[in-house]
Order: structure tokens, then C-alpha cells, then sequence
């Protein structure tokens, strides 16, 4: 049986004239949702409406490019985690050209990337995304980045810089840094 995408999507902006700083798209058998996160410290010069707006929609074609691209899993077996990872990889290298060494105030995102495998939908999810996935069985299986929080605080446990609700360089975020596609909440499961 082949499997296929099943969704039901609900998109909201606040119609008051913010600045949208999230986004979502799909290429290939992938399909994301990015949740730009808003800058507390001053914000770079970025070519978008905000800093987290630029960097969510930057992010979105990076995938969009690397799920195109990306025909096997990465070196860690996994088909979404080798998505996530060369769309990582491209954003470093926009990172250096817009911002230099600057990674402090570089923007960050939350992040869910759904992959349909052979075997069904593998989900990774990075800071405070949640995806729920219907099964063939109709059993839901809801996915968050938990097991990742939980190893982060147990690593560094008296980490300012990883309080909850804090977002940026280091937090459980997409922003560009080393490793970043390594330690996102992760679950397999079988035809969506």
C-alpha cells in the first residue's frame, strides 16, 4: 500500500498587522512547521521584516531545497534528521554571509519536520513544537522535543542559558550551531 500525506491544516496570523515570523511548507515527502522566535536582545540587519521572520522563511526554502536534495537518511540512519541536517548546513553558510561570526543574536526557531519513509513517518521536532500524527490504525501518536530537553538539563543543569522558555543559540533551537540535528525529540511509526 502506498503511503500518502493525510493532513488537516489550520493557519492563523493575527491580522493586526505583525509581522509574521513562522512558516510552514512541504517538498517532496517531507512537510514542516517553523515557529520563528522572537528576538529579546537588539536585532541584526537582516533583510526581512523582523530578525525571526527572515530567518523562518530563510529556513522554509533551506528545506524546501534540502528535501529535494536529500535522497537517503543521514549518517544517523535517520531520512529526517539527514533533511534537517543539510537544510542546517545551509543555513550556517547564509549565517556567516549575513551576520560574520555574530551567532549570539542570529534568530532561532522552533521546528517540526514530518518524513514519510518505506515504513510510514518518522517526526523530529526541536524546542516547543508538537506534532500529532494519525496512524493507519488511527492510534495518534503525539510527538514533542521532551527526551531532548530532558538530556539538555541533565548535560547542563545550571545553564542559564537553557532556562525554560528561553530560546536562541544553544536551546534546543534550529539556530545554526554544531550538532544541532543530533538532538532533536525524534519518533518513528508505522503508515501514517
Amino acid at each position: 500500500m502506498p503511503i500518502s500525506w493525510r493532513h488537516s491544516v489550520r493557519v492563523q496570523t493575527e491580522g493586526d498587522g505583525h509581522v509574521t515570523e513562522d512558516s510552514c511548507g512541504f517538498s517532496a515527502s517531507s512537510a514542516w512547521v517553523i515557529d520563528g522566535a522572537t528576538s529579546l536582545l537588539p536585532e541584526l540587519d537582516l533583510p526581512g521584516a523582523s530578525n525571526p521572520s527572515w530567518y523562518a522563511r530563510t529556513l522554509d526554502l533551506l528545506l524546501a531545497e534540502s528535501a529535494a536534495a536529500v535522497t537517503g537518511p543521514a549518517d544517523t540512519g535517520s531520512a529526517a534528521g539527514g533533511v534537517l541536517a543539510e537544510a542546517l548546513r545551509r543555513v550556517d553558510r547564509v549565517a556567516e554571509e549575513q551576520a560574520g561570526s555574530e551567532r549570539t543574536r542570529f534568530p532561532s526557531a522552533a521546528l517540526a519536520l514530518a518524513q514519510l519513509t518505506g515504513n510510514g513517518v518518522e517526526v523530529l521536532v526541536l524546542a516547543d513544537c508538537h506534532v500529532a500524527v494519525e496512524l493507519e490504525d488511527t492510534s495518534v501518536v503525539h510527538v514533542t522535543s521532551e527526551p531532548a530537553d530532558l538530556r539538555v538539563h541533565r548535560e547542563r543543569p545550571a545553564d542559564p542559558d537553557r532556562t525554560p522558555g528561553r530560546s536562541g543559540p544553544g536551546a534546543g533551537t534550529s539556530a545554526p550551531r554544531p550538532g544541532a540535528a543530533q538532538h532533536p525529540g525524534k519518533a518513528v511509526g508505522g503508515p501514517a
